[in-house]
C-alpha cells in the first residue's frame, strides 16, 4: 500500500491590463485575488500586468511580472488600453507555457487577449472573469466600436473559455444575449471590504459629519471613482446642480 505524499502547489497566471497601484476596480479585484490565492499555500501566483504604476506588493507565493507597455490611450482619451510591447509578448507567452491555469481579467485588453490566444495554443485551462459590459460612451463611434468587439472577440474569448466568470448580473445578462458557452457560466459578485465598509450607527455618522464640517440635516452623497466618463460623471454633475 503506498502512501501519496501532498500535492505540489498549482501555478496561477493571472493577467490584468494594470496592478492595483493603478487604482481601478479591475485591477483591485485582480489584485486582492491573487494575495488570497497566494496565502493558501497551495498555488503560486505569478501576476503579469503593465508597467504603467508600480507592481503591487509582493507576498509569498505571488511574483509580479511588470509587462513594458505604452499608456498613450488613457493619457490622451481616458481609456484605460495599455499597449505592451514585443519583448513583454514574448514573455507572456513564455510564462502561459509554464502555467498550469491561466486566468484573464477582462477579455478586451490588448495582453489579455494575447494570454488567452496563447493558452488556447499551449492547452492550458483559462478562466476569463469579465468585469464590464457594454458602456453607454456619450460617442456614438465609441459605443459602436465596443459593441462590435463584444459581440465578435468578446462572445469568441467568453464562449470558448474553459470557465467564464461574471461579477454582475447585468454583465453576465448583457454576454448571455450574444454568446454561446463552452461550459455554464458563473456568477461570483464583487465582495465587499468590511475592513473598509461598514455599517455605522445614527450617533456616531453623526460625530463623523462633525468631524468632516458637513451638514446634519443634508443629504450627502460620495462619488468613489476616477474621474472618467464611463464612471458616470454627468449624472454627478447632475446631482450637483439639483443639490
Amino acid at each position: 500500500m503506498s502512501v501519496s505524499g501532498p500535492s505540489a502547489p498549482i501555478t496561477v497566471l493571472l493577467v490584468s491590463h494594470f496592478y492595483s497601484t493603478h487604482r481601478g476596480g479591475i485591477e483591485i479585484v485582480a489584485g486582492t485575488l491573487a494575495k488570497f490565492l497566494a496565502s493558501t499555500g497551495n498555488v503560486t501566483v505569478r501576476w503579469m500586468a503593465s508597467d504603467v504604476t508600480p507592481a503591487s506588493e509582493g507576498v509569498d507565493g505571488l511574483k509580479c511580472i511588470p509587462a513594458r507597455a505604452c499608456n498613450i490611450v488613457e493619457d490622451k482619451l481616458q481609456l484605460p488600453y495599455p499597449l505592451w510591447s514585443l519583448p513583454s509578448l514574448v514573455r507572456l507567452w513564455k510564462e502561459v507555457r509554464a502555467a498550469d491555469v491561466v486566468h484573464v481579467h477582462d477579455y478586451l485588453y490588448m495582453g489579455n487577449m494575447a494570454a488567452f490566444l496563447f493558452a488556447k495554443l499551449c492547452g492550458k485551462p483559462v478562466v476569463v472573469t469579465q468585469h464590464i459590459g457594454f458602456i453607454p460612451y456619450d460617442s456614438a463611434l465609441l459605443r459602436s466600436i465596443l459593441s462590435i468587439l463584444n459581440r465578435t472577440l468578446g462572445s469568441l474569448v467568453l464562449g470558448q473559455a474553459d470557465r467564464t466568470v461574471f461579477i454582475s448580473e447585468g454583465v453576465q445578462t448583457y454576454f448571455n444575449r450574444q454568446t454561446w458557452f463552452r461550459t455554464p457560466a458563473m456568477l461570483i459578485p464583487n465582495g465587499v471590504d468590511t475592513e473598509v465598509y461598514i455599517p455605522i450607527e445614527p450617533s456616531q455618522r453623526e460625530l463623523v459629519r462633525q468631524d468632516l464640517d458637513l451638514p446634519k440635516d443634508k443629504p450627502i452623497f460620495l462619488f468613489v471613482g476616477r474621474f472618467v466618463e464611463k464612471k458616470g460623471l454627468s449624472i454627478l454633475k447632475d446631482v450637483a446642480q439639483r443639490f
